[in-house]
């Protein structure tokens, strides 16, 4: 029988990580940018917790795309932050992305998993879930959460998977959860600069089929 675990923040996860499938769940934004990605035709999403290692890796493949940010704020040289309404009118059709976040890439290299890890985030949620019930493996549903502390966004992305595997999730509680991801912190700072739209987006639930699944270190789009 399949075990559903969920960890609030990324500090949660055993070391070394447990068998299973592991979703790493970082609403805002990591998770939706790279579903946004994929949404967007490229080709794969490589993630980096340093940022020069993205650099080296641009370096060293043509055509790539730099997406990162540190602290919440733009990285020098790179082409966009993992925000999606900063790249969604570019071209990047086919093209391979290099991609460090503060927290949904330091969780993936964190795991020390190159296969079998998953990103989940709202507007994928039952597209995730759906892919994992085919697996029959155990579950670890894992919110990035922000410096070893829970955020609400994360937790309220984790319970939206946990509610469609369980198919527990009420109508009620969907509505609930959005409202605590509009009245987060982090939803409050997107709304600052700018990006509204972003948000309303992401409170658009299960939108998109796109399941990033990490194979030998990089991420690649699977369809449900």
């Amino acid at each position: 029988m399949t075990t559903i675990h969920t960890l609030d923040c990324l500090e949660a996860l055993p070391s070394p990580a447990p068998d299973g499938d592991i979703v790493i769940v970082d609403v805002i934004m990591a998770s939706t940018a790279i579903v946004s990605l994929f949404e967007q035709g490229v080709t794969s999403v490589t993630p980096f917790a340093e940022i020069d290692a993205a650099r080296s890796f641009a370096a060293e493949h043509d055509n790539t795309v730099l997406v990162g940010e540190d602290g919440g704020a733009p990285i020098d040289g790179f082409d966009y932050v993992p925000l999606p309404g900063t790249f969604i009118d570019a071209d990047l059709a086919n093209r391979p992305v290099a991609l460090r976040s503060s927290n949904g890439t330091r969780g993936i290299i964190r795991s020390g998993v190159s296969d079998n890890l998953f990103i989940g985030t709202t507007v994928n949620a039952g597209a995730v879930a759906s892919m994992l019930d085919s697996r029959n493996n155990d579950i670890w549903l894992v919110g990035a959460g922000r410096q070893g502390s829970p955020v609400a966004e994360d937790s309220a992305g984790v319970r939206l998977i946990e509610g469609h595997l369980r198919d527990d999730l009420t109508a009620t509680e969907q509505a609930e959860l959005k409202d605590q991801i509009r009245d987060s912190l982090t939803a409050e700072w997107l709304q600052s600069i700018g990006l509204e739209d972003d948000l309303e987006a992401l409170l658009e639930f299960d939108t998109s089929d796109f399941v990033p699944i990490l194979r030998d270190g990089t991420l690649y789009p699977e369809r449900v």
